[in-house]
């Protein structure tokens, strides 16, 4: 199924209706609450990718760990 493709008139009028239901100044605080959500959501998924990157790293053996206490 394709969806249609939304131009610049489709998108003017969906910001001309959310004007008119919220008003200019609840439009703002929106696109700001907005704006901090995307940006928390990519610093979540930076800090998942990097705890994901480090789990991956294989963890030292029990003996290595032995012998290099043992060697100091």
């Amino acid at each position: 199924m394709v969806l249609p493709s939304v131009g610049p008139m489709e998108l003017a009028l969906i910001f001309l209706i959310l004007l008119l239901i919220f008003g200019p100044t609840k439009l703002v605080d929106l696109a700001r609450s907005l704006g901090a959500a995307i940006h928390e959501f990519r610093r979540g998924v930076e800090v998942g990718e990097e705890v994901a990157a480090q789990s991956s790293k294989p963890a030292p053996r029990r003996s290595e760990e032995k012998s290099e206490t043992a060697s100091q």
